[in-house]
């Protein structure tokens, strides 16, 4: 009889215990569909507004992990963020944030404290999160960003809103560093890196937040262009009174004497602030249709990122690529090659 007592006891520990599990285990599933849910329904009508702005803002949509140190109250967990960056210049960008932690796991590291609603135990899985709003500063190493490798330094701090709050409040401050990398795949699609170290909290825990970020510019494809080109929709040589600048192969760099170039022609568009140009960006015809009209986009944007740097206003502008489907030169050599590697800048 005591055996059989001891064996329903224990059995009904477990089946409580896994009723807990259970109710627990909903609770995560509900916090991350509901951040899922935000990132997919805001972040495109977030995002599309910032690049149609055509103004040098950009939105990201990244996911990674928040490693904490051994003693702090939680285990490292999944973390998601939406980013809108604004770039002042080809070399700083400001980033405002918004991201969260939607399950934690506790930590089991001592007694648990006495106090209700606050973490000094172990706790059961997904019994915390937290929302971190965010603002964070960019320098860029390159100062032409009309590559594809972006690489960058970053600092920045923000705010830690937990669920059940830590020590004596649910805020924890936090000021951090770093850096990354950002790849430019095409015209639409880009990709990134980014790792911080942070200080947070009154005792200056050190942790770790790192993401991949991913940035998609709605309507672009492989059709390049910020904006709308030419009126005629034809590239091409041009009766611009704005100078033409050229590449070498397969690069899009901006040289000394493009640079020269593009300031004849911001002093030309500061001088008629009624007239709209559109950089252009060819290249010659070796290479891939698709790889050709993704490198006239970043010549086209070297040229841009130049003019906005001399203080051209950004709706005075707008790029496009043709690729290699309107030669300058229709030859076949180098001679003819040199002369289609270029940016135009067509008054409209």
């Amino acid at each position: 009889m005591v055996i059989q007592k001891t064996v329903f006891s224990r059995l009904l520990k477990l089946e409580s215990t896994m009723e807990t599990k259970s109710v627990v285990a909903r609770g995560v599933w509900y916090r991350f569909g509901l951040f899922s849910m935000f990132a997919f329904v805001v972040f495109p009508g977030y995002a599309s507004a910032a690049e149609d702005a055509d103004s040098g803002w950009k939105a990201w949509l990244g996911g990674g992990g928040v490693f904490y140190e051994a003693d702090e109250p939680n285990e490292s967990g999944q973390l998601y963020e939406l980013r809108l960056g604004y770039d002042f210049n080809p070399r700083l960008t400001v980033e405002g944030g918004l991201g969260g932690a939607p399950f934690l796991e506790g930590n089991d590291f001592g007694a648990p404290d006495s106090r209700e609603g606050t973490f000094g135990g172990k706790n059961s899985p997904g019994e915390n999160w937290f929302v971190k709003p965010n603002l964070n500063l960019l320098y860029h190493f390159r100062e032409d960003r009309g590559e594809r490798v972006d690489p960058y330094l970053s600092i920045g701090g923000g705010g830690l809103y937990y669920g059940k709050r830590r020590e004596d409040s649910n805020w924890e401050g936090y000021a951090g560093a770093g850096g990354g990398v950002a790849y430019e795949i095409n015209n639409a699609w880009s990709v990134r890196g980014d790792y911080q170290l942070v200080a947070a909290g009154e005792d200056a825990q050190l942790n770790h937040y790192a993401l991949i970020f991913v940035r998609y510019v709605w309507g672009e494809g492989m059709s390049g262009g910020l904006g709308s080109g030419r009126e005629d929709g034809l590239g091409g040589p041009s009766t611009s009174p704005l100078q033409t600048i050229y590449f070498d192969f397969d690069k899009s760099s901006l040289t000394k004497d493009s640079k020269t170039k593009l300031q004849q022609n911001a002093d030309w568009l500061r001088k008629n602030p009624d007239s709209d140009v559109s950089l252009d960006g060819h290249c010659d015809e070796r290479g891939t249709n698709e790889y050709n009209m993704a490198l006239g986009e970043r010549r086209s944007r070297a040229a841009y990122d130049f003019l906005r740097s001399l203080g051209i206003p950004v709706d005075q502008m707008s790029t496009r690529s043709f690729g290699e489907e309107v030669p300058a030169d229709p030859g076949h050599n180098e001679s003819s090659w040199s002369k289609n590697r270029r940016v135009e800048s067509v008054v409209k």
